[in-house]
């Protein structure tokens, strides 16, 4: 199990997207299983340790790991889908 921390930024993106309640969900695959289909958890292409997981189809949850606990990812943002 991984402990997933979310910042304000990120749930109120989520909320002014009108995806809180996908949102909440896909964080939960996050804590339990981030190979979960739904996810599609992968780095982005530009690196820098951050990695993007699926809202929905047209928004996308950013996250890193946290640099001073193990286990840990921070969801700092949701972005729309480019």
């Amino acid at each position: 199990m991984i402990n997933v921390e979310v910042t304000d930024n990120a749930t109120n993106k989520a909320v002014g997207y009108q995806v809180k309640r996908k949102f909440d969900k896909q964080v939960e695959f996050l804590k339990t299983n981030t190979r979960h289909r739904s996810l599609d958890f992968k780095p982005l292409k530009s690196g820098n340790g951050i990695w993007r997981f699926r809202v929905n189809d047209h928004y996308w949850g950013l996250t890193y790991k946290k640099p001073d606990a193990k286990n840990t990812l921070v969801v700092y943002d949701v972005i729309k889908h480019p």
